[in-house]
């Protein structure tokens, strides 16, 4: 069979500037930026194949179905592994769950291109990064740090195999502007007045440094999403027959499934995205989010289905190695929230 290239079907692809920063395999090192080029999401290709002399139409009926297959399931090209160059066809059988996510605060997202609003968005990489360290922090303290690489590798794959879970992103209400709100040290006078935040002696720029400032003489802002904004988040698994093997057992696709939800429901209860994250910029809203308590109990239900011994250990970057405070505030406006927390934070530094 002759594979031949495959063509758009249309003049509305692009190429696009992308952004991975990997942390070097651990959860605490500095990410290191790695810039690429990449076809933008929703391109739509042709895929041609040819039959030789020595082959029958039934041998490049076999070939379609595998190269359908394994576009659908391994993907193509780099970082595979990390959501790219996956294909999806309406002929495909896959099990999906639609989730709606909210953001609560204003969020510093972005790609390549920082300085461009419309780049200024929720990107799969980003979501799918930050859903694997929750996911790894709830069992972290359960198992043991080789079990944790294998079961990590078995659901959301590696360099050597291809992630159980796929994760798409439509956005359904969104808004970004400059974050333009500083006069040199003071906060500007209507914006401060908008949201009750005294002009002087701000905490809402002692938490976002950097995201407004002047460097050498040049101004340098970033662009954020406005709260509100809304994403469907479809969950799709690979490879959908009902049953999956992880360490010689079988485990049903709702198990799987609800991995990535446990890991959601973590991140939406106490963590963000974007930068700045974890000073309280970013963070998300799912209504349906478990409880940590209910996550730590269905954790312990599937090592258990898995085959796995559950030891509960206190180590680092683990649910055993945390302290979790609840503050209830009489404010529903965000920005005022991050100013007040920024205020106690720099008074205390």
């Amino acid at each position: 069979i002759s594979f031949l290239a495959a063509q758009p079907t249309n003049d509305q692809w692009q190429l696009v500037a992308d952004v991975l920063t990997p942390h070097g395999g651990n959860d605490y090192s500095n990410p290191t930026p790695s810039f690429f080029i990449a076809v933008e999401k929703g391109a739509s290709f042709h895929f041609s194949l040819k039959k030789t002399l020595r082959t029958s139409h039934d041998d490049l009926n076999i070939a379609a179905d595998y190269l359908r297959r394994a576009l659908l399931t391994f993907g193509i090209g780099a970082k595979t592994a990390t959501g790219y160059g996956w294909f999806v066809d309406e002929d495909s059988t896959q099990s999906s769950t639609d989730i709606k996510i909210t953001l609560c605060t204003p969020a510093f997202l972005g790609g390549a291109m920082l300085d461009n609003n419309e780049d200024t968005d929720l990107r799969i990489p980003s979501l799918r990064g930050m859903l694997r360290w929750w996911w790894r922090t709830l069992y972290r303290g359960l198992i043991s740090d080789v079990e944790l690489t294998e079961l990590e590798s078995s659901i959301w794959g590696s360099t050597s195999q291809a992630s159980l879970i796929r994760l798409h992103l439509f956005p359904q209400q969104k808004s970004s502007r400059l974050f333009d709100y500083k006069d040199r040290f003071n906060v500007k006078h209507d914006f401060a007045c908008a949201h009750n935040i005294p002009e002087k002696g701000s905490g809402l720029f002692y938490l976002a440094y950097g995201m407004d400032e002047v460097n050498n003489g040049e101004k340098r802002q970033r662009f954020y999403v406005e709260p509100g904004a809304q994403w469907r988040l479809a969950i799709e698994l690979r490879n959908y027959q009902g049953m999956y093997s992880i360490n010689d057992r079988k485990i049903g696709a709702d198990a799987i499934r609800e991995q990535a939800l446990l890991a959601l429901s973590l991140l939406c209860r106490f963590g963000g995205i974007g930068s700045k994250a974890r000073k309280g910029f970013g963070s998300l809203s799912w209504p349906d989010a478990f409880s940590l308590e209910e996550c730590k109990n269905k954790a312990k239900q599937f090592c258990s289905a898995c085959g796995l011994f559950v030891h509960e250990q206190k180590v680092s970057y683990s649910w055993n190695d945390v302290l979790t405070t609840h503050i209830v505030l009489p404010c529903t406006d965000p920005w005022t929230v991050i100013d007040r927390l920024g205020r106690e934070v720099q008074a205390f530094a």
